[in-house]
């Protein structure tokens, strides 16, 4: 579908050169598809056939100013952390309590950074606490969302570019990708967003081109954690609905009710005891 409508586009790009005589305009446009595709801002990809593609207005933006505020706010509980303990190497500090304030494992590791310029060192010398909130380091866009039923419900797919040198070989930027749940009772208000640890991808300044491939990706992807366990049990994932489903929101368990105010995707199973390996249900406590 795509490459049709570069065909169709292009075609119109020649027509309007002949009409107009201007290869101005011609290059302009040409230039305009290109970035489109290079970019990786594609929405009307094949699979979404039948889904809730059409944002509203503000919900791109909100949902990413949402992103960078709970790693903002966890940045600063854990530079308050900190000051309490100005003793400590900060590096064992935070390799320690990294899943303190965050259980998936997602945020943390963004108001921190991994210097990758001696191999030889342990992690907690590598870490990195970031002088700034991380909203100063990182940008971060969306250009894929896909809607429940009244658009009280979402999956978004959320692009990061962070700034900031790692050290080692590999220059700046860094990219990665995240899959991201979307929560709110009225479409008069802001999505709770939950992101899903498991489906990050990463890569380097050469990969821009990639993003449609993981977006294209994500809609095979039903998107389980990692670092912790979700509250319900799948025997068989590969039986889960995908997301070009229309009914994935109603189909998928992440999506079935916990509770009456909750569903399944905000709660995680928290480790008490792991010589018994015993778990108990708690709320992701992201304030944005």
């Amino acid at each position: 579908m795509m490459k049709k409508l570069l065909v169709i586009d292009l075609f119109v790009c020649v027509m309007l050169c002949g009409c107009h005589g201007n290869n101005g305009i011609f290059e302009y446009l040409l230039t305009e598809f290109s970035n489109l595709f290079i970019k990786g801002h594609s929405i009307e990809m094949d699979g979404l056939e039948g889904c809730d593609t059409v944002p509203l207005p503000g919900d791109k933006e909100q949902i990413v100013a949402s992103f960078l505020a709970n790693i903002d706010t966890l940045w600063v509980q854990m530079k308050d952390s900190l000051d309490k303990h100005p003793k400590v190497n900060v590096g064992e500090y935070i390799d320690k309590e990294k899943f303190l304030y965050d259980p998936e494992g997602v945020y943390n590791m963004m108001y921190f950074y991994l210097r990758k310029d001696n191999i030889h060192s342990s992690i907690a010398d590598c870490i990195v606490f970031l002088p700034e909130r991380p909203s100063k380091f990182y940008h971060a866009w969306t250009n894929l969302i896909v809607y429940g039923k009244n658009k009280l419900l979402c999956w978004a797919f959320v692009v990061v570019r962070q700034d900031m040198d790692k050290g080692g070989k590999e220059q700046p930027p860094y990219y990665s990708g995240w899959n991201v749940i979307g929560k709110r009772k009225s479409t008069h208000e802001p999505f709770k967003i939950f992101v899903r640890g498991r489906c990050q991808y990463e890569f380097g300044s050469g990969g821009m081109d990639m993003i449609e491939l993981m977006e294209n990706e994500t809609l095979y992807i039903p998107g389980f954690t990692y670092g912790v366990g979700d509250v319900y049990f799948i025997k068989d994932q590969h039986k889960l609905p995908v997301l070009s489903d229309p009914d994935f929101f109603e189909k998928h368990p992440l999506f079935n009710k916990y509770n009456d105010s909750t569903y399944n995707f905000e709660w995680y199973k928290k480790c008490v005891d792991k010589k018994k390996r015993e778990f108990v249900p708690e709320r992701y406590r992201y304030p944005y």
